[in-house]
């Protein structure tokens, strides 16, 4: 069999039960008995994206908060009574611009007692709760933004380039907002914010690891199936606001060296472009022969780092490619080259040969991410939450692995187009570093709403 036709990888889906109770909770078991333990989580369809102005950061502090009490578990005790138990969790819970998940991986035998207590805190969110706890969970949202947005160089700039691309109104913004609204909403701000969302019907709970699946769904149902049902939920329309070459500077005085991104409006997790994206980036920056990496690293030594990807939230997503320069490179240089690949990229198609690299890899990835427990509860409820249906990423996968070089030439064409954001990043002060600095541009800092900035 020659290269060019080698069968197309596919990935075979987990085992899934699904059950919807009465109340509209989605109910998802996956049954492995290979070691004794299961991955618990609980999907919360609530994040920053559904925050209005006054409200930013909230959906964060919630987070923090469902940790300080319910009716029947005191402050703290969740946690340690897992860990007594022989259970733990990465980090317990995370909230992203969609969603609010809780998971943690216990014995077998810790089952019940976890869904018990996920259920306790579920029945009557943010009531039994200890409100002295506030100051504290405002003090960890800030470590958390201080570490990964304030401190890092040019940190605000993905909550930036949101901003552009999709307005003011239906920002994609990140769920670490400045610390304003979280530092003077008080405990019945939140409150009044959150629990519209922490509602059975607009959360799902899924279970993966050794249990048996009558036993299982019993115990969901038990704890559970009392909870009212809420009023229904609504989310936001994402839409993209950009039309046109944005050009802008951000200035950072935490800033080395200068950078380039270039972001393109992309699409959302249930969207059928989404995987040739995903392709197209791989054709661009996948490994060395790719034409980015290939041309700015390889042949004209330009930059030291480049990247193209696509990051997909559930209603909308972003196409960008970052690049670093090598020593004093202008960035001008640099963008040059840019579009002169996009071009490329745009006017022939991809050989077979690089789009079955990605193929192979997207397959592997699949597979090999999803053997921690952990891992497939929180990908069965994605996509439950996101796209109705649980196993969503392995009917993705497959999708991707039909695709041809002719369908990833017409994504570039559709998707690459002038409407698009050109960010130069550079120390504060240098703005003679920026891309092209005889074109119009916009400096950050005027146009920066209080909800991005610093």
């Amino acid at each position: 069999m020659i290269a060019g036709a080698q069968k197309a990888p596919s990935v075979k889906p987990l085992q899934v039960t699904r059950v919807v109770l009465p109340n509209g909770l989605v109910a998802l078991f996956n049954e492995d008995h290979s070691s004794p333990i299961v991955a618990v989580g609980v999907w919360y369809h609530v994040g920053a994206k559904d925050e209005r102005s006054g409200e930013t950061g909230l959906a964060h502090l919630c987070e923090h908060m469902m940790f300080e009490g319910s009716p029947n578990v005191a402050p703290g005790e969740f946690q340690s009574t897992i860990k007594v138990g022989g259970g733990n969790s990465a980090a317990w819970g995370e909230t992203s611009e969609d969603r609010t998940f809780y998971y943690e991986t216990v014995p077998s035998t810790m089952l019940e007692t976890t869904l018990w207590m996920e259920s306790d805190r579920m029945m009557t969110p943010f009531t039994s709760m200890d409100t002295s706890r506030l100051a504290a969970a405002r003090g960890a949202i800030r470590n958390e933004r201080l570490q990964r947005i304030e401190n890092r160089p040019f940190g605000s700039a993905e909550s930036f380039a949101a901003y552009v691309l999709y307005g003011p109104d239906h920002p994609y913004r990140s769920p670490l907002a400045p610390m304003t609204d979280v530092n003077t909403a008080s405990f019945s701000d939140m409150r009044r914010f959150c629990a519209p969302y922490y509602v059975p019907n607009n959360a799902v709970v899924a279970l993966s690891g050794d249990f048996e699946l009558k036993s299982a769904q019993a115990m969901v149902e038990k704890y559970f199936g009392s909870i009212k049902r809420g009023a229904a939920v609504t989310h936001p329309v994402m839409r993209p606001a950009v039309t046109g070459e944005r050009r802008v500077v951000l200035e950072d005085p935490r800033g080395r060296n200068p950078e380039l991104r270039i972001v393109w409006p992309g699409v959302g997790f249930g969207d059928p472009d989404k995987g040739t994206l995903r392709a197209l980036a791989s054709v661009l920056t996948g490994n060395r022969r790719s034409g980015l990496v290939k041309a700015l690293v390889y042949d004209r030594k330009l930059v030291s780092y480049v990247l193209a990807a696509h990051f997909d939230n559930e209603n909308g997503g972003f196409f960008q490619i970052a690049a670093i320069p090598q020593g004093t490179t202008p960035l001008g240089a640099i963008e040059d080259v840019i579009d002169s690949v996009v071009k490329a990229t745009i006017a022939a198609e991809p050989s077979e040969a690089q789009l079955r690299r990605f193929k192979n890899a997207d397959a592997d990835t699949a597979i090999t991410t999803l053997q921690a427990r952990a891992a497939r509860v929180d990908t069965l409820a994605q996509g439950q939450s996101w796209a109705g249906d649980p196993i969503a990423y392995a009917k993705q996968v497959d999708a991707t692995a039909k695709l041809t070089p002719a369908e990833v030439q017409r994504i570039a064409t559709k998707y690459l187009t002038s409407s698009r954001l050109v960010l130069s990043m550079v120390p504060a002060g240098k703005l003679d570093l920026i891309s092209k600095p005889e074109r119009p541009h916009d400096n950050a800092a005027t146009i920066m709403p209080a909800e991005v900035k610093r």
